[in-house]
């Protein structure tokens, strides 16, 4: 007689691995465009803050009466004409609540669309020199405090 000995197999099945796959595709389905959302906030909210630096430099021009063209304007906020976040940054003199300096978005992936091609953030200053942002991008990319421009969608 003889004895049958019991083999144990290891490993994982084909339908164990297939599920697995399975559920990995779903997780990359969900988190890649999330991330990509997380991504264009970030562009957005960084080309903010690289104008919202020249605020302080911009009130100051602007008090002292020291500059009178747009290249002084931008060189007295401190600000060159582009940055890393910006491909144009631009400055023109105060009015009555006017776009007072206004950064072009670089690289703008999914803040760009077919309406905007080129989208920007910019300052407007009030004539008693409050500065409010305003943006046309779209509201779930826009930075924390950012109006909607007139026209943007907010839908």
């Amino acid at each position: 007689m003889q004895i049958l000995k019991k083999h144990a197999q290891a490993g994982f099945t084909l339908i164990e691995l297939m599920i697995v796959i399975a559920i990995i595709g779903v997780l990359a389905a969900i988190a890649i465009p999330a991330y990509q959302d997380y991504l264009a906030k970030a562009k957005a909210t960084a080309a903010y803050a690289d104008i919202a630096a020249g605020k302080t430099g911009y009130e100051m021009a602007v008090l002292d009466g020291t500059a009178s063209t747009p290249a002084e304007y931008l060189a007295k906020a401190g600000l060159s004409a582009l940055t890393g976040n910006c491909s144009t940054i631009t400055a023109v003199a105060p009015g009555a609540n006017t776009a007072v300096l206004t950064c072009t978005i670089a690289n703008p992936g999914r803040l760009a669309t077919a309406a905007l091609a080129a989208p920007t953030i910019a300052l407007h200053r009030s004539t008693k020199g409050i500065y409010t942002c305003v943006t046309a991008v779209d509201v779930k990319y826009r930075p924390a405090g950012c109006l909607a421009a007139a026209g943007a969608d907010d839908a």
